[in-house]
């Protein structure tokens, strides 16, 4: 038996023979069940991996599948186009080096779907990647997101205050299901301009 030690690529397991432990079920549950998850696990508890499985299932790679439990649960296999975007590769400790990371992922998608709104900023480039690519594909965008050793809260107010979006956080408890997580957690409070459709201003603890 050949086990998949640090590889975190499902098709990868699945095409040579490494053991997998089946939780396919899983994911066709978090599918049918929800819309958006937070998932929080410990390092090396296959995040990666999961994600890996997910990106695949809804690329539609059915052969992937084959013997699985979601093999006998999914009955249409669609394909949809996913924006992966993977912030494995910096430290994190500041904005300016997460918005880098955004910025070389969001040239990537422009090169596909078009990059007319390139000189916008950060925050608004990603929400026209996402029109475009519904537009282009008349499907809907799955977003894939994962990090290594840090937890972000994030809350953004319309034309108020970076202050009071990073009390909201505290106000509500986000942070609350994290307490036991060894990860760095940042709150992130944030205050986004309608007039000029740009972030005002931000604050990190």
């Amino acid at each position: 038996m050949k086990y998949p030690i640090g590889i975190q690529n499902f098709g990868e397991i699945r095409t040579n023979g490494y053991v997998y432990v089946d939780k396919t079920s899983v994911v066709h549950r978090l599918v049918q069940d929800g819309k958006y998850y937070f998932l929080s696990r410990p390092r090396r508890f296959g995040k990666s991996l999961f994600l890996s499985t997910l990106r695949a299932y809804f690329e539609g790679k059915r052969e992937l599948f084959e013997g699985l439990a979601i093999a006998k649960l999914e009955k249409e296999w669609k394909s949809y186009p996913v924006l992966h975007l993977d912030l494995n590769a910096r430290d994190y400790s500041g904005v300016d080096s997460l918005l880098a990371e955004l910025n070389r992922h969001l040239e990537v998608w422009e090169k596909t779907y078009g990059d007319e709104f390139r000189e916008r900023a950060t925050e608004e480039r990603f929400l026209q990647i996402i029109k475009k690519v519904y537009d282009k594909t008349g499907k809907r965008v799955v977003i894939l997101m994962q990090t290594p050793e840090y937890i972000y809260l994030l809350e953004l107010k319309k034309d108020q205050s970076a202050a009071i979006a990073l009390q909201l956080i505290e106000d509500k408890g986000y942070a609350l299901p994290f307490t036991a997580d060894p990860r760095h957690l940042f709150k992130i409070g944030i205050n986004f301009n309608t007039t000029t459709r740009k972030i005002d201003d931000w604050i990190i603890r």
